[in-house]
């Protein structure tokens, strides 16, 4: 990345993007918006490269794929940025191409965390629905969790984790780059 077009991504994020947020200058809570950052954008393009070519060629297929990924995207969008807290903060500094291999890791371990919140979607419709469950019930719903973060990473991994290698990559350096020199 050239550096005029870099210094003007550093200044988009900090003027428009997740640099505005609260705590945002602390290494590891920014981290976690590059992340989160990351994963919304990932969520927008996995779903331009499934939905809308099934909407042009299925129509009503893809409303039922569309209905499923409401339920599904957010819980993994949303684990992303406590595992990017974390990754950040315990990730040892000196690891080469720390921002890379964070988001990378991040992304990775954003499948299993989203699997859980999938789990505990599920768990807390079903309580909320017949007033009990039992641990039966709550085991297989895991699964179903389980099932989920294997079959997200499987179909948007590919999309996944080189964009949070990216946006990690893009964090550090924004953090070490001084927007108005060129």
């Amino acid at each position: 990345m050239s550096a005029p077009s870099f210094h003007r991504l550093v200044t988009l994020c900090k003027r428009y993007g997740p640099g505005r947020l609260p705590l945002a200058s602390r290494r590891d809570i920014g981290g976690g918006y590059a992340m989160t950052t990351a994963g919304v954008l990932a969520a927008i393009a996995f779903l331009s490269l499934t939905t809308v070519p099934a909407l042009y060629f299925g129509g009503g297929y893809a409303m039922d794929q569309l209905s499923i990924y409401v339920v599904y995207i957010p819980p993994f969008v949303l684990a992303s940025f406590p595992i990017g807290v974390l990754t950040w903060r315990f990730l040892p500094v000196d690891t080469p191409q720390f921002g890379a291999v964070a988001g990378s890791l991040t992304a990775l371990l954003s499948y299993p965390a989203g699997g859980v919140g999938v789990a505990l979607y599920f768990v807390t419709a079903e309580f909320v629905e017949f007033g009990s469950l039992s641990t039966g019930d709550i085991t297989g719903l895991f699964v179903v969790g389980l099932y989920a973060a294997v079959v997200a990473l499987l179909t948007s991994g590919l999309v996944v984790v080189p964009l949070g290698a990216l946006s990690g990559y893009v964090h550090e350096r924004s953090r070490s780059a001084s927007v108005g020199t060129a």
